[in-house]
């Protein structure tokens, strides 16, 4: 309809990941809604994808016809950049979230894809040593199912609650805070866009 008005329609496609691992929907009414969204996403003009990755992907699985998927990339919001934090800002970060010492960041979300009980497990298996000097602490929103689950599984692993910290919500810059003061950051995501 729009087409014969003389408009485009033009779509941000970041990933087709419920389309190539269906299993990320857990429920039929997730997966109804996605499939009335890839209906909706066929009809598009063109396909702006955030990187190489998401192009070719949805190329191969969605059928979309290549010449119509265009490469625009994504970029951080300039707030996530080197910082020289104030001591007194580092001080109430770790006394917010309870960090004592050097810590192993992660940031992100919780699904399955995400592959943090695996993180949690690699965590558990440092040497006694290594595992002293650090807390893994994961930062983002968590549902409480979540937290439960992701807390009996640091609990096999005979790890502590001062072993790995949740933050929760943060905004980005406090995320960025975070970043800049952790001594590494780990994203063991087992799927993405970009």
């Amino acid at each position: 309809a729009a087409a014969s008005r003389g408009l485009r329609l033009v779509v941000t496609l970041y990933d087709l990941i419920p389309l190539i691992r269906p299993t990320t929907l857990e429920s039929p009414a997730a997966k109804a809604w996605y499939e009335r969204k890839l209906e909706s996403l066929r009809r598009a003009d063109l396909f702006l994808a955030i990187s190489d990755h998401s192009r070719a992907e949805a190329i191969a699985t969605a059928g979309l016809a290549a010449e119509n998927v265009v490469v625009v990339s994504a970029a951080a919001d300039p707030c996530f950049r080197v910082l020289a934090p104030r001591i007194e800002a580092v001080q109430a970060l770790r006394a917010r979230h309870g960090i004592l010492g050097d810590y192993v960041l992660y940031a992100g979300g919780y699904d399955p894809r995400k592959n943090v009980v695996h993180l949690i497990a690699a965590f558990a298996a440092l040497d006694t040593e290594m595992r002293r000097r650090y807390s893994l602490v994961l930062a983002g929103s968590i549902d409480d199912r979540q937290r439960r689950e992701l807390l009996r599984c640091a609990e096999q692993h005979r790890l502590s609650a001062a072993d790995v910290l949740f933050t929760g919500y943060i905004d980005d810059d406090e995320l960025a805070l975070l970043y800049n003061v952790c001594a590494v950051f780990v994203f063991p995501s087992l799927h993405e866009g970009f």
